[in-house]
Order: C-alpha cells, then sequence, then structure tokens
C-alpha cells in the first residue's frame, strides 16, 4: 500500500467478527492482584487510636499496585491466616506527601505484629484512596469497607476467585 491510498471496509464485514472473537490490536493483559510480603514496621498509631489497628508494611516503590482498599488475606510467618481490609497509598487525609505503605487492619486479630514478615494476598480491589475531610469521616469509611471486605472474602473460593462456585469472576 502506497500513501495517501486507503482500503475501504464495508461494515457488513466488521459484523461479521463475533464480539467474543474480537482482540484489540495490541492485547492488553489484565490485571492481576498478586501477593506481597514485608516486615511489620510501626507506624504512627493513629488506626489502633480510631479502632482500626493496622499492621504496617513499607513496599518497593514500583510496586504495580493501585492505590486504594482492597480485601485481603493477611498470612503471618507461622501460616496462620485471616482476613482483612488493606490500604495500599499515601494516606492523603493524615499526611500531606506521604510515602506509599500498605496498611492492613487484620480482622478479628490483636497479636503484636512488630518485626515478623507477613504476607499479603489481595483479593479485590474495593475502592480508590480517598482524601476525607477529617477522621470522623474517615472512620465511617473505614467501617463500610469492612462490612464490604467481610462479605467479599466470604464469598472467595479455593482457588481465590471472587463469587458463587462456577462463576469464577473477581
Amino acid at each position: 500500500m502506497r500513501a495517501n491510498e486507503h482500503i475501504e471496509v464495508s461494515a457488513d464485514h466488521t459484523s461479521d467478527i463475533p464480539f467474543w472473537q474480537y482482540r484489540p490490536a495490541t492485547p492488553v493483559p489484565p490485571k492481576r492482584f498478586k501477593t506481597v510480603s514485608g516486615v511489620v514496621v510501626p507506624g504512627a498509631q493513629l488506626g489502633r487510636t480510631i479502632g482500626f489497628p493496622t499492621a504496617n508494611m513499607v513496599l518497593d516503590q514500583h510496586v504495580e499496585l493501585d492505590a486504594g482498599i482492597y480485601a485481603v488475606r493477611f498470612t503471618r510467618a507461622s501460616g496462620e491466616c485471616h482476613g482483612g481490609v488493606a490500604s495500599f497509598g499515601r494516606r492523603p487525609t493524615v499526611v500531606e506527601n506521604g510515602e506509599l505503605i500498605l496498611e492492613t487492619y487484620v480482622l478479628d486479630f490483636a497479636d503484636d505484629l512488630y518485626g515478623e514478615t507477613c504476607s499479603v494476598r489481595f483479593i479485590k480491589f474495593l475502592r480508590s484512596e480517598l482524601r476525607f475531610d477529617g477522621l470522623e469521616p474517615m472512620i465511617e469509611q473505614i467501617r463500610k469497607d469492612v462490612v464490604l471486605a467481610r462479605g467479599v472474602l466470604a464469598t472467595e473460593n479455593p482457588s481465590g476467585t471472587v463469587g458463587m462456585s462456577g462463576e469464577g469472576g473477581t
């Protein structure tokens, strides 16, 4: 084909392609949630004072993970596993230009985790990171996030997908 030439394509030809066979010219790989590990480090203790103590981990700044709130599985070095709600981001409500940090509220758990190497498996993205107009609106949203995460984790299949058996969706 030479410059200034064009090919005419009839709409009849494009409609012959079933929608499930359509593939974009450049395939976009699906975003996969993953498991990250790290040492639990002390934080500012704000989570503890508002009723949601968190296990804090500083991750590689190049981790491929969207900032936001997730339903997660939190696993201790011993293999003990708990559900959780994780926040990955810069904590815009409480810190100006904060570093990326992973904070996990471990459901139904109260032990000390400082210095322990733990892992967090991301099950489902719940929402984007938000900046709240104070602690009270943030606390109210955390309560909602906990309820939502419990529901998500209750429907998690052994394969790690969320939904009813056979659905396979996340």
